[in-house]
């Protein structure tokens, strides 16, 4: 690229020549995809048992069968996320930019519980854990239900988590030429849509949580997150970006009414198309 020479002016009549590359604008936008490994950092805060999911909606179950308590053994495990998004950006100064933009994002990973609700009238089962023992449906089941059965089962569940996510960044620019380097850090704002909970084998009832009172987890959380962009110039104003990333959830994204908790983080990559407007 063509280089361009400054000459300012410096005390005792000496002069510093600088180089600098006239390489893209001041404001550009893109698009970007990315994966991730998706560390939940479960912590069962007191074990739960089969009682704290279904005796005060149904009190009688446990009559039926005096002195069978179920005592649960539930995990939550790694998993993998996984993200796309538009992104905005801008030069505030030499080296300095600031961008944001809008993510979806979607985590799978799996949970375990050892405890099934069973419904004789219905034939539903569904797995009782702490993740959906508050779940509106799974007190329905319970409440006023004669024909009731519990039992002690393995499985393991697909769970699979959705976001929408604003991220906020400022970087500053290592490198800005054909071949650049950007330091970025930031914070992002995570919007909770819903987490599904799901039999690979097809066997047991679909859990859906939704935002709100049934659900365990904020509607609203914030992480940190810090990475360093690289970019090559492919076309005039377009060029192709790499990006490793580290980010890490600032607090629990549990309430603090549940029965667990989970401050999770993630570490990948993250690749897109970048176009600078001149």
């Amino acid at each position: 690229p063509r280089v361009a020479f400054d000459v300012e002016p410096v005390p005792m009549g000496g002069t510093i020549i600088s180089t600098r590359s006239p390489r893209g604008g001041k404001y550009w936008a893109g698009v970007g995809a990315g994966s991730s490994s998706f560390d939940p950092n479960y912590n069962l805060q007191s074990t739960n048992d089969f009682s704290d999911a279904v005796l005060a909606a149904n009190p009688q179950v446990l009559g039926q069968n005096p002195g069978e308590i179920i005592k649960m053994d539930e995990n939550m495990n790694d998993g993998v996320n996984y993200r796309v998004g538009l992104n905005l950006g801008m030069k505030i100064k030499d080296r300095w930019t600031l961008e944001g933009g809008m993510q979806y994002a979607q985590t799978q990973l799996t949970s375990t519980t050892n405890v099934l609700l069973g419904n004789l009238f219905s034939s539903a089962v569904v797995p009782l854990s702490s993740e959906v023992s508050g779940k509106g449906e799974v007190q329905n089941l319970a409440k006023g239900q004669a024909l009731l059965q519990y039992s002690e089962q393995d499985v393991v569940l697909d769970n699979t988590f959705q976001y929408a996510a604003v991220p906020l960044k400022a970087g500053f620019i290592v490198l800005d030429k054909k071949l650049s380097m950007r330091i970025n850090a930031g914070l992002m704002t995570n919007f909770y849509l819903g987490n599904t909970l799901a039999d690979p084998d097809g066997d047991l009832n679909k859990v859906q949580l939704n935002p709100g009172q049934d659900s365990p987890y904020r509607t609203v959380t914030f992480s940190g997150m810090a990475g360093v962009s690289f970019g090559y110039q492919v076309l005039k104003n377009v060029d192709l970006l790499v990006e490793p990333n580290y980010a890490q959830s600032l607090a629990p994204i549990t309430k603090t009414s549940s029965n667990f908790n989970t401050t999770p983080n993630r570490v990948g990559f993250t690749a897109g198309v970048r176009y600078n407007f001149k």
